[in-house]
């Protein structure tokens, strides 16, 4: 009578096993655990402006509209506010903001009706003229002491104060974009903000 004896196993081929089993479910989360405490964010994750700290409830501060209606910061059509805050006498810097604001705005494509543009702050001629070629920009009049600014204007730099606020849905304002900023990035974060 033929016997088939059984197959030794290898007891170190076993571990060998177990020990690769354990690192490809291991090092994957040692890894991702390594990159958030260095503070590293993917692209897609990652603000272009800076979240305000806590954010700043705006739903009680009163902004009239050039027309005299109020501007509603918590709106049930879910409208972000991009709020800009600009000096007197500010001309060609402001006419340009403007202008990249607009830009942003027409970049939303569908998505721009649910974004308002407001400038708070004084109105002069050059401001005036990109206002019109920009007719869904609002002038508002707002108590720009509210915004809060992450590093003080240098005196006498005009460009200093040209920041950019967003207020959300639910009346808070939730983000800024420094003095020379990129547009791009501010439309970027709409996108993502609006979905």
């Amino acid at each position: 009578m033929n016997t088939v004896e059984p197959a030794r196993v290898d007891p170190r081929r076993g571990r060998r096993q177990f020990i690769t089993l354990v690192a490809v479910f291991v090092l994957p989360m040692l890894a991702a655990a390594l990159l958030a405490l260095s503070g590293w964010r993917p692209v897609a994750t990652r603000n272009h402006g800076t979240l305000v700290e806590p954010a700043q409830d705006f739903r009680a501060e009163r902004a009239v509209l050039a027309s005299g209606e109020p501007v509603v910061w918590n709106s049930a059509q879910g409208i972000w506010h991009i709020v800009v805050r600009a000096p007197s006498g500010c001309g060609a810097p402001c006419a340009r903001m403007v202008d990249s604001l607009q830009r942003v705005w027409i970049g939303l494509g569908s998505d721009a009706a649910h974004a308002a543009v407001l400038r708070a702050g004084d109105v002069d001629a050059a401001t005036r003229d990109a206002l019109t070629r920009f007719p869904q920009a609002r002038v508002a009049t707002l108590d720009t002491a509210l915004l809060p600014s992450a590093t003080p204007p240098v005196a006498g730099d005009v460009l200093a104060p040209l920041g950019v606020w967003l207020v959300d849905p639910n009346g808070y304002l939730v983000m800024r974009y420094e003095a020379g900023f990129d547009p791009v990035g501010l439309r970027a974060d709409l996108r993502k903000l609006i979905r």
